[in-house]
């Protein structure tokens, strides 16, 4: 080869090299949005309907649902003394009461995560008494099945195509400069009902998962914000973890002592993530240190065009605006996702006009339903 050709030759493979190397994961400032965009509801959901539960079952905007093809599974007082899991129609008559707070069998000390296979019908959860079982009820019969000893090291768990995935608070050694080693985000799967488990490992390298990151499963992927020294934006997909961005934030939270500010993930879509920038304080009360989050406005994430500011929703023909967001719950401005269904939960005071045939009397939240797009 002569030194021509060779020269050639290296030019060529070290533009490769250059090509391969500048595929990094994209950094979004969330402080520095430039354009707004207002959220139309019937842009996420579709097939929507309104339903109302009747004065006897009273719940909050604060109370968390799960919707399936068939039924709304109402999480109600989680940390107070009546918490229980309700089973409601579509229509919002209540079925039955499938769990409630207890020392007995079938009741639970305190509901971390639930979901539901829609295939089985069958509702899991997992109680923080006993974080080595999983308890499983059959959502058409009410009987509860003997549960499944499965290894929950990890905290928090979604489900996904037969598949539980479980998330770690942290992974590697702490050390007094507050730094964590070997912290690549690792999830642990394992599928149902007696599947082999298995670790996914992301190629990134990123801080631990504390307790505040959100993770939200919708059709055949997960998303999850990696809260810390850098809030990371991963897709999970076909066991495949990547980032998809770096959220850039002032005042960049450092530690938990410190403060600052976070992102957390309020819904995703095919189209879009929905994310809420938040200014976190810290607090020390009686019983434990709390951080406090207070929303500062949220954003959408189109996953083709880049991060919009939102402005505004609109919800059946009501525009609410978000100019202060602290007036209303998230639940109440934008839809949660779960699995293949979202929801929102709506005060009165916010639409213009209650559907017909609803009681006005009923201070229970209009719960908005829909398949996701």
């Amino acid at each position: 080869m002569t030194l021509k050709k060779f020269f050639v030759f290296f030019l060529g493979c070290a533009i490769l090299l250059s090509c391969n190397n500048s595929k990094t994961t994209p950094a979004i400032d969330l402080s520095k949005i430039d354009q707004s965009i207002s959220l139309d509801l019937t842009d996420i959901l579709k097939d929507i309907s309104q339903v109302q539960i009747s004065t006897d079952f009273l719940f909050s905007v604060n109370d968390q649902i799960y919707v399936t093809s068939r039924y709304l599974i109402i999480s109600s007082d989680k940390y107070g003394d009546r918490a229980s899991l309700d089973l409601f129609s579509r229509t919002g008559e209540h079925i039955r009461k499938l769990a409630e707070r207890g020392n007995g069998p079938g009741e639970f000390y305190l509901i971390e995560d639930f979901f539901v296979d829609e295939e089985e019908q069958v509702l899991y959860y997992k109680d923080m008494g006993d974080r080595s079982r999983l308890y499983r009820i059959d959502l058409n019969s009410g009987t509860v099945h003997d549960p499944l000893h499965i290894d929950f090291t990890y905290l928090t768990t979604r489900y996904l195509n037969g598949k539980i995935y479980s998330f770690p608070n942290y992974r590697g050694t702490f050390d007094q400069t507050n730094n964590y080693s070997d912290s690549a985000i690792v999830i642990q799967s394992t599928s149902l009902p007696f599947g082999e488990a298995k670790k996914v490992e992301g190629e990134h390298k990123y801080q631990f998962l504390p307790l505040g990151s959100t993770v939200t499963s919708y059709f055949d992927e997960i998303t999850l914000i990696n809260l810390g020294y850098s809030d990371t934006l991963f897709n999970l997909k076909d066991d495949k973890l990547s980032a998809l961005c770096v959220l850039r934030l002032t005042n960049k939270m450092t530690g938990y002592e410190k403060g600052g500010s976070v992102a957390e993930i309020v819904s995703a879509y095919k189209n879009g993530i929905v994310l809420s920038k938040n200014n976190v304080e810290y607090k020390e009360s009686e019983r434990a240190q709390v951080l406090i989050y207070n929303t500062e406005y949220y954003a959408l994430y189109d996953r083709k065009e880049g991060v919009y500011k939102i402005d505004s929703v609109r919800v059946m023909n009501t525009k609410i605006g978000l100019t202060d967001p602290e007036k209303h719950p998230v639940s109440s401005l934008l839809p949660v996702t779960c699995g293949k269904y979202g929801y929102m939960l709506v005060e009165h005071s916010i639409l213009e006009t209650l559907p017909a045939g609803f009681d006005p009397e009923n201070d229970n939240p209009v719960i908005i339903v829909g398949a996701l797009k």
